[in-house]
């Protein structure tokens, strides 16, 4: 087996709802990743969503932090973990958590902007504005998404 086989068993498994077995194949395929940061981001990425599923929430929380720290230039992927750990800490009500995640993101994006990357991302500010709504801060939504008009 491949990297891209144990992600096809994986993706099959999550369609079924097999968390664990999902589980299972994503760390198998992680070491066929060794060395390129955008597979082993994507793959941590999904990792976390998965440990999520099943009810890991400190491992899947601890896991998608780690991503956003060690891969800032993967920003697809960076503000996907954000996403999700946005949605799961306002899902689990854990409202320090969720606090953190939302200055953090604000924090990644504007480092962004400010370095010029958010060239590399056009949809930067719809993105952050979606995640702000998703966590339930509708005046940092419309912050974010006037600026996108911009």
């Amino acid at each position: 087996h491949n990297r891209e086989t144990y992600m096809k068993i994986a993706e099959a498994k999550s369609q079924d709802g097999k968390w664990s077995e999902v589980i299972a194949n994503l760390e198998r395929s992680l070491y066929y990743a060794r060395g390129d940061e955008q597979k082993i981001a994507e793959t941590n990425g999904w990792l976390g969503t998965a440990y999520f599923r099943t009810g890991e929430y400190d491992r899947a929380t601890k896991l998608l932090e780690d991503l956003t720290r060690k891969y800032p230039d993967q920003i697809g992927l960076s503000l996907r973990a954000y996403g999700n750990l946005v949605k799961y800490s306002r899902e689990k009500r854990k409202t320090g958590d969720l606090e953190r995640h939302i200055k953090d993101v604000q924090r990644y994006a504007e480092a962004l902007i400010r370095d010029g990357k958010d060239q590399e991302y056009p949809l930067l500010h719809k993105r952050v504005s979606q995640i702000m709504s998703m966590g339930g801060y509708a005046a940092e939504a419309r912050e974010w998404a006037q600026r996108a008009e911009q």
